[in-house]
């Protein structure tokens, strides 16, 4: 398994202030379907800073809405939720799908 294999879902209000350092620490590899809720510039930042291999969804709702809605959308087999305020580790999902 690739890390292109791996869709990451994250549900977003409001984060204009966190959305640039998550974006950062996730490899260009990863699908993103963000499902956001936002009043404020944060699906226009993720737009503008990944617009590669990124959906967003303008979507009201609550953050287990939002993440159902992500994962319905993902065009992966494997899916993972995400916070935005949560950085990904080099290596996080590396191991996923390698033999044991």
């Amino acid at each position: 398994m690739q890390l292109s294999d791996i869709t990451l879902v994250l549900a977003t209000r409001d984060e204009a202030s966190n959305i640039a350092a998550f974006l950062r620490s996730i490899p260009e590899e990863f699908q993103l379907v963000v499902v956001d809720a936002s009043r404020d510039e944060t699906p226009e930042l993720i737009e503008q800073l990944r617009p590669a291999r990124s959906l967003v969804l303008r979507e009201p709702g609550n953050v287990t809405e939002a993440r159902q809605r992500g994962a319905e959308v993902a065009r992966t087999d494997l899916a993972a939720l995400l916070r935005c305020r949560c950085r990904v580790r080099t290596g996080l999902f590396r191991r996923v799908g390698s033999p044991r």
